[in-house]
């Protein structure tokens, strides 16, 4: 699940280093929603490794994170390794949650991954604004961009 995750914020994130930074509409709610890590990570970002996440996206989807490396790898060992450490970082971040907001944090993930319509994803941010204070609080100090989509 957790690597599921890394695949749709590279994703966002290779959209976000392609383009412009974007300044409204919700290109920008989605890059604001960003984990600092994945910006940090989009800003380092080459134009070769951009090329390779654009070559290899088709075949990382539905891979695990294990066959995902080994994609990556073939293309670039040290892309491969960069993305592995982002992967590691966040990972952590969602498995240090307690059991609440981190039922949220892939629960929005999942929902965002899969969505076949807004509504779904809109279905989901409302249980974000429904967690109780605490689970925002926790979320918040862990990936403080929720912030707006928490509604705190």
């Amino acid at each position: 699940m957790a690597f599921k995750i890394i695949v749709v914020l590279a994703t966002l994130a290779i959209a976000a280093y392609a383009l412009p930074i974007p300044t409204q509409g919700i290109e920008k709610e989605v890059y604001d929603v960003l984990p600092e890590e994945v910006k940090a990570y989009v800003t380092q970002l080459s134009d070769a490794d951009e090329k390779i996440f654009a070559e290899v996206g088709d075949q990382i989807k539905g891979k695990d994170s294990n066959q995902a490396y080994e994609i990556l790898k073939t293309k670039s060992p040290d892309l491969a390794e960069r993305f592995k450490n982002l992967y590691a970082v966040l990972d952590g971040k969602i498995n240090s949650l307690s059991p609440v907001p981190q039922k949220f944090a892939k629960d929005l993930v999942s929902a965002v991954e899969n969505a076949k319509s807004e509504p779904e994803i809109k279905a989901i941010l409302q249980q974000g604004e429904n967690l109780p204070k605490e689970a925002k609080d926790e979320l918040l100090k862990v990936f403080p961009t929720l912030k707006s989509i928490l509604k705190v």
